[in-house]
């Protein structure tokens, strides 16, 4: 079932303006040094996407390939639909992703390897999809976990928050799917699910980069995750499209 609320489809069509690639933060979106740990494949943009946050979780499964003895998460991208603003007569500019709770661990939904709220998300090509949802590709830097290559992990994002001209607002953030189309890592496409009684989705558009090495990295370091109770969320309508 679809986690977007679209009742307003017509009115952002009207008024929707791009926002400027990278207006929430003037960092770098990745060190030169990374490289590709896990690719799922491009933004799709117009399929589906899941809500992730008013207490709606995903995660989605991915591989570390044996390139050595660890892997250092120092990155995640991934595929946003955010509310625009736009109108011709208004101030603000549209809705950017300013912190999400990432969770790492083995099984889907497990934090036993990492969860932290990260911050500093930066957003390139954005662009207006055919929902009329802004569309972006949001990345951060943070010093993840050490992970064992060779294994299959998985990654949730929830409890997004998002913000317009530097104030945070309650409006719904969505993780864009795209089915694994277009992958390139070993053990694509991603097993994928949500945490309201779905169950097993198609998987969502996302890269984790980092660095490969022969000793285990420091600890990871982002700020102690939060996970509290679910709360009402956007509608689910165009229910007939799954």
């Amino acid at each position: 079932m679809v986690r977007m609320t679209i009742a307003s489809l017509t009115l952002l069509m009207l008024c929707l303006v791009a926002i400027p690639a990278g207006t929430q933060s003037p960092a770098t979106t990745k060190s030169p040094s990374t490289v590709v740990l896990y690719n799922n494949g491009p933004i799709d943009g117009d399929q589906d996407a899941w809500t992730i946050n008013y207490g709606f979780a995903v995660t989605d499964s991915f591989f570390v390939g044996p390139v050595q003895a660890y892997a250092s998460v120092a990155a995640i991208s991934f595929g946003a639909w955010l509310i625009p603003n736009g109108c011709a007569t208004c101030s603000l500019l549209g809705d950017y992703v300013s912190s999400v709770q990432v969770q790492i661990g083995t099984a889907p939904f497990d934090n036993s390897i990492f969860d932290g709220v990260v911050t500093s998300w930066v957003a390139t090509n954005c662009v207006a999809n055919a929902y009329g949802y802004q569309l972006c590709e949001e990345t951060a830097q943070f010093r993840g976990p050490t992970l064992t290559t060779g294994a299959t992990y998985w990654v949730t994002f929830q409890n997004a928050v998002v913000s317009n001209s530097g104030v945070a607002n309650a409006d719904p953030v969505y993780w864009d799917e795209n089915s694994g189309a277009g992958c390139t890592s070993p053990g694509c496409p991603s097993l994928a699910q949500e945490n309201d009684g779905v169950g097993t989705i198609p998987s969502e558009s996302f890269t984790i980069l980092g660095n490969y090495t022969s000793t285990p990295n420091p600890p990871a370091g982002a700020a102690s995750g939060k996970n509290p109770p679910g709360r009402p969320g956007p509608s689910a309508l165009s229910s007939s499209s799954r």
